[in-house]
């Protein structure tokens, strides 16, 4: 499993999410967790409702002390739910929101594990998207201190706080509240997590542009994020920085010649978006939108936005950065 593990992660590595969702979710089926393959509206509300039931029959005090979990086959199922968050939320974000469940789910059931804060944080998370944000606030932060009461569970702190704090922007003041990301990094790099390390640092670089009013420090950011992931040629990330460098580079005049960027425009890789990573579509597609507007080039504005709001989708996981779009 160990081995399965770090062949699904390499795929996800790879910009192979609809690969590493098949492989993830079959061997958890194989441990005895399936996730629903319904994307209605209706179908995530039920669980939702479920286990916020479930929930409502503990206090906090009573969570921050509840069992153990010592069933091996559940702890890998936390694992595994946990690596695929980032690729359901990317590659198939109507279903996202049963991993998160079953993460939560599981942790009432057999017990807390070390994987169980990055759980109750992605559901505080899913419960700001539906309008309960301070509902939410609460999850993440029973999340961050249910860290170093489990063992282990320091491990996933940098995870942690990257998931918490783009719920907590909706609540604190976030000029302040964006700098949970470079601790987050920190730790993550602490742990030996390159991966939670890598979306931490996207997500504070790409939060500055929103809240500080240096577009030089922002850029100055962006491109140490970029140059990060392009050392360790991460295309999956990659693409989420690179729509962002460019309007950087656009609004601030700088060459966009580079050819990093120019691949991520091509029509032909739009497509492919589209149809394997389509929350990274809208994200270019939105930052192509803001350049237009920007420089009053209505006409293309028009064309962008009706195909963007034609394909748009309702993503079931809370960020600061994509609250925006």
């Amino acid at each position: 499993l160990n081995v399965m593990y770090i062949t699904v992660s390499a795929l996800s590595f790879a910009a192979k999410l609809p690969e590493s969702i098949e492989k993830g979710t079959w061997i958890l089926s194989q441990l005895g967790e399936d996730i629903p393959v319904s994307s209605l509206d209706s179908d995530i509300q039920m669980h939702v409702v479920q286990t916020r039931l479930m929930l409502n029959q503990f206090q906090d005090s009573d969570l921050l002390n509840y069992e153990v979990m010592t069933d091996r086959s559940k702890m890998m199922a936390m694992r595994f739910l946990a690596m695929l968050e980032t690729s359901f939320m990317m590659a198939k974000p109507s279903s996202q929101a049963f991993v998160t469940i079953k993460m939560v789910q599981l942790s009432i059931s057999h017990g807390m594990s070390r994987i169980s804060p990055v759980g109750f944080a992605h559901f505080g998370s899913l419960l700001g998207t539906l309008g309960n944000i301070l509902e939410g606030y609460r999850y993440v932060k029973l999340a961050k201190q249910l860290l170093g009461r489990i063992a282990g569970s320091n491990e996933v702190a940098g995870e942690v706080l990257k998931v918490s704090t783009n719920v907590v922007c909706f609540v604190e003041p976030a000029q302040s509240t964006i700098e949970f990301f470079k601790e987050g990094f920190n730790l993550s790099m602490a742990s030996g997590d390159l991966i939670t390390a890598m979306e931490c640092s996207i997500y504070y670089s790409t939060s500055t542009f929103w809240v500080y009013p240096s577009l030089a420090i922002v850029k100055k950011n962006v491109d140490n994020t970029r140059k990060m992931l392009e050392q360790q040629n991460h295309l999956t990330f990659l693409g989420f920085i690179l729509p962002m460098s460019r309007t950087m580079s656009v609004l601030i005049g700088s060459d966009v010649s580079d050819s990093f960027i120019n691949l991520i425009t091509e029509s032909a890789l739009e497509h492919s978006l589209l149809d394997k990573n389509p929350l990274q579509w809208m994200i270019l597609s939105f930052q192509k939108m803001y350049i237009s507007f920007v420089f009053r080039e209505f006409d293309i504005l028009k064309h962008l936005a009706e195909k963007y709001f034609h394909v748009r989708f309702k993503p079931w996981t809370m960020t600061f950065v994509l609250s925006v779009q």
